[in-house]
C-alpha cells in the first residue's frame, strides 16, 4: 500500500522526501513544498483509500499495464519469445480461434473489435489482446 500512496502524492505533485512504512502514513515533503501544495496533499492524504479493494485494484491495474506493455513491446526479442510461445502452444489458426473467442466475447460485453481475418499477422493479434486489457476486458 505504501508504494501506492507514494505514487498517488506524486502523481499529483506532492514533493516526497520520505514516508513511512505503516499506515496511517507520515510523509516529509522536499523543502520546495509550497502552501497550495501542502493544502492539496492534506486533501489527498485525507481521501486516499487504503481498503484491500482499492488495494487489489491498483495491483490488478498494474498488472494489466505490465501485460499490456510485453504484449506491445517492439523488442526483437520479446517478439521471438511471444512468437515461440504461440508456435508451442498452437498452431498460428488455433491462435486466431482463440483470439476471436475473446474479442467475440468482449464485443458482446460493449467492446467494437474488429475480429482478426485469415491473413491477419499474430503480431495484430497481440496488439488486439493488448486493446483488450487496456480497457479492462480480460481480468
Amino acid at each position: 500500500m505504501r508504494e501506492r500512496f507514494i505514487q498517488y502524492l506524486a502523481s499529483n505533485g506532492i514533493p516526497i522526501d520520505t514516508c513511512s512504512a505503516a499506515y496511517p502514513f507520515t510523509v516529509t515533503y522536499l523543502r520546495t513544498l509550497t502552501t497550495e501544495e501542502q493544502q492539496q496533499a492534506d486533501t489527498l492524504i485525507a481521501d486516499f483509500d487504503p481498503s484491500e479493494v482499492a488495494q487489489q485494484q491498483w495491483e490488478q491495474s498494474r498488472e494489466n499495464q505490465a501485460a499490456v506493455n510485453a504484449i506491445a513491446s517492439r523488442d526483437a526479442i520479446a517478439r521471438a519469445a511471444r512468437a515461440g510461445t504461440l508456435a508451442l502452444m498452437f498452431s498460428l489458426q488455433e491462435c486466431r480461434a482463440k483470439v476471436n473467442e475473446l474479442l467475440t466475447w468482449a464485443n458482446a460485453q460493449g467492446a467494437n473489435i474488429t475480429l482478426l481475418e485469415t491473413g491477419t499477422s499474430v503480431e495484430e493479434a497481440f496488439e488486439q489482446v493488448a486493446q483488450l486489457i487496456q480497457a479492462g476486458a480480460v481480468p
